[in-house]
C-alpha cells in the first residue's frame, strides 16, 4: 500500500533525483558548481548511468580498459560527450523490444484483459526505454517503429560500457533534429522537470 498523496511517478522521480546526486557522492563544491553550469547549457540527460563499485575494477563481464570508477572520471566523460545530468540506471534499454515484446504478448494470461483493456502493446508504449548501448541501426529501427518518440530517452550504460558505444553510433542513424532533441533532453525533462533549462 502506498502512502496517501504519493504517486508511483513521484516515487520514481525521487529515485531518479537520488541517483543523479548519488553519482556525485564525494564530489566537492567545485564539482557540483560545474555540473550546475553544464545543466544550464542544456546538454543531454543520461538516464542509464551506473556507479561501478571499486571492487569491480574493470567493466562488467571482466572487460578491461574501463579502469576504476570515480566521480571525477564520470564528470570527465560527461564533459567529453556533452552530458549535463547522469541519473543512475532507471530504465530498460530499447534493444529488448525487438525480441521481448512479442514474447510478453504470448505470455499474457487469459483474463488479463481487464488490466490491459487496449492490449499489452498499448501498455508497453506508455513505458520509457533508453538507447544505452543499443544505438545500432537494427535495435533503433525496432524501437522507433514500436515506441512513440515521447517515450525514448538517451542513455549510455556507462561505466560498464564506454559512452562511445552509444554516442558514436548516433550520427550514422541520421535522426531528425526534432527527435534528437526529444531523445537527448526533452523527454527526460518531462520526467524530471527539475533539470529543465
Amino acid at each position: 500500500m502506498k502512502p496517501s498523496g504519493i504517486s508511483r511517478r513521484d516515487i520514481l522521480r525521487g529515485f531518479g533525483v537520488a541517483g543523479a546526486f548519488t553519482i556525485l557522492s564525494g564530489a566537492d563544491a567545485f564539482t557540483q558548481e560545474k555540473v550546475n553550469k553544464l545543466n544550464v547549457r542544456g546538454g543531454a540527460i543520461d538516464v542509464h548511468h551506473h556507479h561501478q563499485p571499486p571492487a569491480l575494477g574493470v567493466g562488467a563481464g571482466g572487460r578491461v580498459g574501463r579502469g576504476p570508477w570515480t566521480p571525477e572520471k564520470t564528470l570527465e566523460q560527461m564533459d567529453k560527450f556533452g552530458i549535463s545530468v547522469a541519473i543512475l540506471s532507471m530504465t530498460q534499454m530499447g534493444d529488448v523490444l525487438y525480441s521481448g515484446n512479442g514474447r510478453m504478448k504470448d505470455r499474457v494470461p487469459s483474463g488479463a484483459e481487464k488490466y490491459l483493456p487496449n492490449g499489452l502493446y498499448a501498455e508497453l508504449r506508455k513505458w520509457y526505454f533508453d538507447i544505452a548501448h543499443a544505438a545500432f541501426p537494427w535495435p533503433m529501427a525496432a524501437l522507433r517503429a514500436f515506441m512513440p518518440e515521447s517515450q525514448i530517452l538517451f542513455g549510455t550504460d556507462y561505466s560498464p560500457e564506454p559512452i562511445e558505444s552509444t554516442a558514436n553510433e548516433i550520427p550514422g542513424l541520421k535522426l531528425p533534429p526534432e527527435f534528437m532533441q526529444k531523445m537527448g533532453r526533452g523527454n527526460a525533462e518531462r520526467l524530471f522537470p527539475q533539470f529543465r533549462v
